[in-house]
């Protein structure tokens, strides 16, 4: 027989309305957002001229194709400054 006392629970090992509330949300233990307390996520669109830029850049490129190579080649110009200016966008944050 094992005559050892019982180990005594930590205070991580007790029930709290915290940690309920954020087992109880799902499988990954994420926060409920049903709960009224709990603020909901903000997202902040952020606008951008880039994707209008590549969008330019593809529309000369193939209205080049059927017309002048000077069209497409400006349009490749084009395209690549906008991808530029979106990946600079991007990492800049």
């Amino acid at each position: 027989m094992n005559d050892a006392p019982s180990p005594t629970p930590s205070d991580d090992d007790r029930s709290s309305p915290e940690r309920e509330r954020r087992t109880a949300g799902s499988a990954t233990g994420a926060i409920r957002t049903d709960d009224p307390s709990t603020p909901p996520a903000e997202f902040k669109s952020i606008s951008s001229i880039w994707p209008a830029v590549v969008a330019a850049g593809v529309t000369l490129t193939a209205f080049g194709i059927v017309t002048s190579m000077t069209f497409s080649i400006f349009g490749l110009l084009v395209f690549i400054s906008g991808v530029i200016g979106w990946a600079g966008e991007l990492i800049r944050g």
